[in-house]
């Protein structure tokens, strides 16, 4: 994909392709140094790819499952976003910590029933 930066350090605008077709932009950051990272996740394997703005590394990391949606946030408070995927089918939020934990909860309002009975 084709990325259009303009930095807030001195407004000077950058562009430049990094990524694939069908990847989603998922910038963060992940490595905890005060600038987000260039990312993408490709939702039809579930594999995400970071550069680490503090040393240029990319890092592939398989999380998350079709039609999951990234959701890359500080889950924990420890300064790094965390890897993140929302099952909207199922209201399941999965996090993957960057302290190495992992966690899965149902939260939303997804019912799998509706409320009320058929009828016709």
């Amino acid at each position: 994909g084709r990325w259009h930066i303009v930095r807030s350090s001195d407004g000077r605008y950058v562009e430049g392709d990094w990524g694939f077709p069908a990847a989603l932009p998922v910038p963060a950051d992940y490595d905890g140094d005060g600038k987000d990272d260039l990312a993408v996740f490709c939702p039809a394997t579930g594999m995400w790819y970071i550069q680490q703005s503090s040393d240029k590394t990319l890092r592939e990391q398989h999380f998350g499952w079709f039609p999951c949606l990234p959701v890359p946030g500080d889950y924990d408070g420890d300064g790094k976003d965390d890897i993140a995927v929302y099952e909207p089918g199922e209201g399941r939020w999965s996090i993957l910590q960057s302290t190495g934990g992992f966690t899965t909860r149902l939260f939303g309002w997804f019912e799998a029933q509706p409320p009320w009975s058929a009828r016709r």
